[in-house]
């Protein structure tokens, strides 16, 4: 009959070891942890904070603020997925300063207590590179980001198709293909045959007026036609009174 009550001290007392010790585990494993991606960011460019350690309650959120902004702040916030003890939230970088993530998980038990937090900033513009290497870059930039289209070529382009000339996509990009047929047409046209699209190429396809074709054979001017008549201006009538 005595030892009974000795046998449940020991497994009262074992239970708490267990207990115990599987506390401890988990709270090492499972310790609260913020960090952003990067340390330094421009204004408006995404931050991506990390969290992990979180109980996975209604209660854990993340937020950005002010380095210097006292815990009590929430700044600007993003509750964590419930149940999920770890994941990524999205911010955009503020303007310019000093500035902090912070974890307040279980936030509906322990109120405005800092779980983890990550110090990063935000400066107006990156530190510049040294001058080789910053002309090494725009060398590789100028090689690499193409040139935009050019809406007069781009027109030209759609005349070249409908004369017979095939210019490739119209796309305001002078390519092979352009320059090809640009000087097929400035060849049959009696024009310098360069491929680009000057002023008198302009002027050969109607983009521009005051052309008048010459005779490749001869060089002669053919009689000049005289000009259509201009349609008559639309004028709506007055609306009713």
């Amino acid at each position: 009959m005595k030892q009974r009550p000795v046998l449940a001290k020991i497994l009262l007392s074992t239970l708490c070891t267990v207990i115990l010790l599987h506390g401890l585990s988990v709270g090492v494993l499972a310790s609260p942890r913020i960090s952003t991606d990067k340390r330094v960011y421009l204004p408006g460019e995404p931050i991506q904070v990390h969290f992990s350690g979180a109980p996975g309650t209604s209660g854990d959120w993340v937020c950005i603020v002010a380095a210097s902004a006292p815990d009590t702040y929430a700044g600007t916030y993003e509750y964590t997925p419930y149940g999920l003890p770890q994941g990524v939230l999205n911010f955009a970088a503020p303007y310019p300063g000093e500035y902090e993530a912070r974890a307040y998980f279980n936030y509906r038990a322990i109120g405005y207590v800092v779980s983890a937090r990550s110090p990063f900033k935000v400066v107006s513009q990156l530190p510049a590179a040294s001058s080789r290497s910053s002309s090494r870059n725009r060398a590789e930039e100028r090689q690499t980001v193409p040139s935009p289209p050019d809406p007069r070529l781009k027109e030209a382009q759609y005349v070249l198709m409908e004369r017979g000339y095939d210019p490739g996509s119209p796309d305001g990009v002078s390519g092979r293909q352009t320059r090809t047929a640009l000087q097929r047409f400035q060849k049959d046209n009696g024009l310098k045959q360069t491929g680009e699209l000057n002023r008198d190429t302009l002027m050969a396809l109607g983009l521009i007026p005051g052309w008048v074709k010459k005779d490749v054979s001869t060089g002669a001017l053919p009689r000049q036609e005289a000009a259509p008549p201009q349609p008559e201006q639309r004028i709506d009538p007055p609306a009713a009174a």
